[in-house]
C-alpha cells in the first residue's frame, strides 16, 4: 500500500512469456523467483528461467 492508502500490483511485461513458453520447471522458477521479491529484478527472473530450462 503507498502512502495514499492504494495498493499496486505490477507485472513484468514479458510475464506472460515466462508462464506460457518454455517447461513447467521454467514456468514455476521463473514464479518462485518473483514472488520471492520485493523489488522485482527482470534480469534475476529471466536467469531464473533460463537456468531451469
Amino acid at each position: 500500500m503507498d502512502r495514499f492508502g492504494v495498493t499496486w500490483q505490477v507485472t513484468p511485461s514479458r510475464y506472460t512469456e515466462w508462464m506460457t513458453a518454455g517447461t513447467p520447471a521454467q514456468a514455476e522458477a521463473a514464479f518462485q523467483m518473483l514472488i520471492s521479491q520485493t523489488k522485482i529484478d527482470i534480469a534475476a527472473i529471466e536467469a531464473a528461467w533460463l537456468a531451469a530450462g
